[in-house]
């Protein structure tokens, strides 16, 4: 778990222990405000455990679809590799050469003749809210590479009898390319979703988890006192909000 999913889920844990001690001042609290009643808080509680529970859930998915993601992209640099080997090896015309070789030095990661770093599972952290680099980059090379086969179908020598460098065979593979990244992208879209629906739930101006819990602390040290018992027990009590 993150260290951010760690602090929402403290301020759960804080919830629940407010109404814990609440319990146990029986008659005594008895609130106008709907949403300080007991069975509100409880509602409230459940609420926001489903929506902790709905989040994790959805960044295991996202989690798994990078990684498998990760895997159907790897073997694309070795492949473009062999394929302009073989143009080379065949009677292609230099020009030609030369424009399949621009889309490759694309596939490559052009810039400065760097490769395009592929990204660990162990260094995906939660989606950002805009596009990251590394999706632009996967974005980019899907598309690079139906460039690279749209070419090399117009080019009469490209008949290779190795079954993997077939314009059959780098169709599916452009198609398995393009399914990692619509999953990737869904789980991403889904991730999203699940983030906006945890910070309703818990930082909602009025009706969020910790605004219930800072109101109900007022009401409690309004009704006993700031220095009564009552109002020891939940003084340390502390709710943050959290952006992410």
């Amino acid at each position: 778990m993150s260290n951010s999913e760690a602090s929402h889920s403290g301020n759960l844990k804080k919830f629940d222990q407010l109404i814990s001690v609440i319990k146990g001042y029986g008659d005594m609290y008895n609130p106008a405000n709907p949403l300080f009643k007991t069975p509100a808080l409880e509602a409230k509680s459940a609420s926001a455990h489903s929506s902790i529970t709905m989040m994790n859930a959805a960044f295991s998915v996202y989690r798994v679809a990078i990684e498998r993601r990760t895997v159907t992209y790897k073997p694309l640099l070795k492949l473009v590799n062999r394929i302009f080997n073989f143009l080379k090896s065949s009677q292609t015309t230099d020009v030609m050469d030369q424009e399949i070789l621009a889309i490759i030095r694309k596939l490559r990661g052009a810039r400065a003749g760097k490769k395009l770093p592929i990204q660990s599972p162990a260094e995906v952290t939660e989606v950002p809210v805009q596009i990251s680099i590394s999706q632009m980059s996967y974005n980019e090379r899907l598309s690079n590479f139906e460039k690279l086969i749209s070419q090399l179908e117009l080019i009469p020598e490209y008949i290779p009898n190795e079954p993997d460098l077939t314009i059959t065979a780098l169709k599916d593979y452009y198609n398995a390319m393009d399914n990692a990244n619509k999953v990737v992208l869904k789980a991403e879209n889904d991730l999203s979703n699940g983030r906006m629906a945890r910070n309703t739930e818990f930082y909602a101006p009025t009706t969020g988890l910790t605004e219930i819990g800072k109101g109900d602390k007022l009401y409690i040290k309004a009704v006993f006192g700031a220095n009564s018992p009552q109002y020891n027990q939940v003084a340390g009590i502390g709710f943050v909000t959290y952006k992410n």
